[in-house]
């Protein structure tokens, strides 16, 4: 099974559970960036199908670029908000965690590392990936002149 599969598997698991947390939960503590969170991995998993599979690129055309946006722009605002926790910010930008919605808030050091590991292992580099084919790098490294 191709590593897009099992990713696009993973995110589309992890946004229905935050769909159900969303529905689940109070309307003051509503989950709604875990769901966001979920659409960008589905994003990240077309970006690096994208970049493993270039007739998949054709197919999708113009539509792989506002993915890769949405993308891009919800993982900097992520990485942004936790490296502002990190600081001694203001704690208040993190959104309602889905384990939080669904009755057991477990935000222990392991949940905090797997959350570090997630985004350096799969978003990272399933952005770069896109990056590199959006910008033509891709096709450039596949056939040189």
């Amino acid at each position: 099974m191709p590593v897009y599969t099992v990713l696009l598997v993973l995110a589309s698991v992890r946004t229905a559970l935050a769909l159900f947390a969303l529905v689940r939960s109070e309307p003051g503590a509503r989950p709604w960036g875990a769901l966001t969170q979920g659409a960008a991995e589905i994003c990240c998993a077309f970006l690096l199908r994208t970049y493993l599979d270039p007739p998949f690129f054709a197919s999708v055309g113009f539509w792989i670029y506002p993915a890769f946006a949405f993308a891009f722009v919800w993982s900097m605002a992520v990485w942004i908000v936790r490296l502002w926790a990190l600081t001694g910010g203001d704690t208040d930008l993190e959104a309602p965690s889905i384990s939080a919605a669904l009755g057991f808030g477990v935000e222990s050091g392991a949940v905090q590392i797997a959350r570090v590991l997630w985004h350096v292992c799969v978003v990272a580099p399933s952005l770069v990936c896109g990056g590199f084919t959006i910008f033509g790098l891709a096709a450039e490294m596949r056939y040189p002149h």
